[in-house]
């Protein structure tokens, strides 16, 4: 008589991305090594850090841990 799984409403692609969280201040930005042309890729919220980061990582062609800066 009556189907007992949940009855969903067809939405588009669309719709369904909309629904999902949204990135808001968070960019995309270069952190680009003082030793060598490496170069890692990482994501920035810049309404808590205004200015240029600054991390050491790891440089693969240097082998060692070099200061990393974020660049353009």
């Amino acid at each position: 008589m009556w189907d007992s799984r949940p009855v969903w409403p067809k939405m588009s692609y669309c719709d369904r991305r909309n629904i999902m969280a949204k990135s808001g201040n968070r960019n995309i930005i270069k952190l680009k090594s003082t030793e060598s042309p490496y170069f890692y890729t990482t994501t920035k919220n810049k309404s808590n850090k205004p200015g240029k980061l600054e991390l050491r990582k790891y440089d693969p062609i240097v082998r060692m841990h070099v200061l990393f800066r974020e660049s353009k």
